[in-house]
């Protein structure tokens, strides 16, 4: 959407749009969840905070196949050695 058609949409100047991508000002919270409901995104994802949770899911993603990968890999022994350690483990913090 152009700016003018985001000001239209919301019954307000172009010149505000404006100022809101160029930081001078900030729209309403009112603006904020119309664009929102409008745009099919949370408040959170029009305020750039899901940016970090997004990043963190695509390393967690990757990390997670490369795990997998790497077990996939280990032989039966190597395998029971691993459920024994996760045994342990769980009666220290039970």
């Amino acid at each position: 959407m152009t700016q003018t058609e985001i000001a239209n949409f919301l019954s307000i100047d172009q010149p505000e749009v404006c100022r809101w991508e160029n930081n001078c000002r900030e729209p309403t919270v009112k603006h904020i969840k119309i664009l929102s409901e409008c745009w099919g995104v949370s408040v959170d994802m029009i305020l750039c905070r899901d940016i970090l949770h997004y990043n963190d899911l695509a390393k967690i993603r990757y990390n997670h196949r490369k795990l997998i990968r790497c077990l996939l890999e280990l032989s039966p022994d190597q395998v029971e050695r691993i459920k024994d350690y996760i045994k342990v483990i769980k009666k220290e913090i039970s």
